[in-house]
């Protein structure tokens, strides 16, 4: 098990690449909860490393990857949140999935809270995933 951590705690330091920014991030991941009072979120250790101002920014910015209508009239900043947040844990840090498991699963529960349909979920999904691709390749 101390051989994973060290493991997995070398990779995140490797792609992340920021000591600081890492040290909040690791703070953020066990206290991510998408509520209001929380003081450090995870997505905004996220927007920092794509480099994406704030929220709304979020928003416009993952409505360009979708082409449903409906979803693009959505106009919940913490929705898009959510679905980059999992976009980002998903794809930047893969190899440490089962780490962010309780993350997603949150991230992943409230999306469905929210929008109610399956399909527009999928596309809210891929459409946040190509936006934290398209980022992520920017900012190395």
């Amino acid at each position: 098990m101390k051989e994973k951590y060290k493991k997995s705690r070398k990779y995140l330091s490797r792609e992340i690449n920021d000591e600081e920014l890492e040290e909040e991030l690791l703070k953020a991941s066990d206290k991510f909860v998408i509520d209001k009072k929380e003081e450090i979120k995870l997505i905004d250790i996220i927007r920092k490393k794509l480099d994406i101002s704030s929220s709304e920014t979020i928003s416009m910015a993952v409505k360009k990857f979708i082409k449903n209508e409906k979803l693009k009239e959505i106009d919940n900043p913490k929705l898009f949140d959510a679905a980059v947040t999992i976009a980002y844990l998903r794809t930047i840090l893969s190899n440490h999935d089962s780490q962010w498991k309780s993350n997603i699963e949150q991230a992943r529960k409230y999306i469905k809270e929210q929008i109610n349909d399956e399909d527009l979920e999928d596309e809210i999904l891929e459409a946040s995933e190509k936006l934290v691709k398209f980022f992520y390749k920017d900012s190395t």
